[in-house]
């Protein structure tokens, strides 16, 4: 299911955000997303926030120890882990400024029992930059992987 959310400015409280379930909408562990169609759909590979994945039940955020409602909480496509959206935007937020932008820097924050240090999917990271913060993302992730098989044809 994708969740329209409507335009919520960043920083509103959770409380302003509109809610992603259709009433008779069955719950489950976590609602799924075509990908493919979601690709597709946003173009220039830009996903929108209105795109991520949500948890079926309220849960605590890890990083601000809060209760999030399903409405504001936001699962991760590569673990799983769920976080408070803001939260979770604001990570990502402050590692694509300090350019903290390669898979082994933009890892899933869950910490508690074991580290998760799973790589965040780039999408994922997408949904929480603004226009000019993704561009930027995407110019420095692109750099690396030109390099990467660069170095991988000279190896060769």
């Amino acid at each position: 299911m994708i969740v329209e959310e409507g335009s919520r400015a960043r920083g509103q409280p959770h409380s302003a955000r509109k809610g992603s379930r259709a009433r008779g909408q069955p719950h489950s562990a976590v609602d799924v997303v075509d990908v493919e169609k979601l690709a597709d759909s946003c173009g220039a590979g830009l996903l929108s926030s209105a795109s991520w994945v949500r948890p079926a039940l309220p849960a605590n955020c890890p990083v601000c120890l809060c209760e999030f409602a399903v409405e504001e909480g936001v699962c991760l496509t590569e673990c799983g882990h769920q976080f408070c959206e803001d939260c979770i935007t604001m990570y990502v937020q402050s590692k694509a400024k300090e350019g903290a932008v390669l898979p082994a820097q933009m890892c899933c924050p869950h910490a508690e029992p074991v580290p998760c240090n799973r790589p965040l999917a780039p999408a994922d990271v997408l949904r929480c930059l603004d226009h000019d913060e993704k561009q930027r993302y995407q110019r420095l992730t692109g750099v690396w992987r030109a390099s990467k098989l660069l170095h991988h044809l000279s190896a060769s």
